[in-house]
């Protein structure tokens, strides 16, 4: 179910040093840590069912958030904690805003083609055409699937499930206690399963 996990690139010093230097006025800074987590977020925003458009808005505001907030930054944990809290901020915040307009921020319908996807899908590029259509179009019923979770069931399940978070990392993420986040998890794992068994027992 879960996609290939990008790795953020190499660059210079750490994400907290990077910080650090962001601090001082230093530019390149920001584009080495947007060289390397880049990928993460835009996966995050498709995963929770943002199209192609909105998730490279999503992910430049992440990064432009994560600027103006660096004079703020203290190295009190992970870096990848205190990014997805900006990512998960603007998406519940857009998510919230849009569904008062009527037009959820996610919520993509219909089958989704590689080229909309563009470098957020990792495609077994060994399969045979057979193969990669079953498997695109499982790809899309799962998604099609964890679209209908609810707002706080379907981010546990995305930062656990594509992102490959531990509990206690989605806890600090989200903000919620351990158990909390074992208890959307398990629900999510429901849900989805009821949602995929006339798939799966073909």
């Amino acid at each position: 179910m879960a996609s290939k996990k990008s790795e953020p690139a190499k660059g210079e010093g750490s994400d907290a040093e990077l910080m650090f230097r962001m601090q001082k006025g230093d530019s390149q800074a920001l584009n080495i840590l947007y060289e390397r987590w880049n990928r993460p977020i835009l996966h995050f925003f498709y995963h929770m069912g943002v199209d192609r458009d909105r998730a490279e808005d999503g992910m430049q505001e992440v990064f432009l958030r994560l600027l103006k907030s660096a004079k703020n930054y203290r190295p009190i944990g992970k870096f990848s904690t205190y990014l997805f809290q900006i990512a998960k901020n603007y998406w519940f915040n857009e998510q919230g805003k849009l569904r008062r307009s009527a037009k959820p921020f996610s919520g993509l319908r219909g089958k989704v083609s590689d080229s909309s996807v563009g470098s957020v899908q990792f495609p077994d590029s060994t399969a045979g055409p057979r193969t990669r259509a079953i498997n695109e179009e499982m790809d899309f019923r799962v998604r099609d699937a964890v679209q209908g979770l609810s707002d706080p069931l379907r981010v546990v399940f995305v930062l656990s499930a594509y992102e490959g978070m531990k509990y206690e990392q989605i806890s600090e993420v989200l903000e919620i206690p351990v158990g909390t986040v074992k208890s959307r998890m398990s629900k999510a794992m429901e849900a989805l399963e009821a949602r995929l068994k006339r798939y799966t027992e073909r």
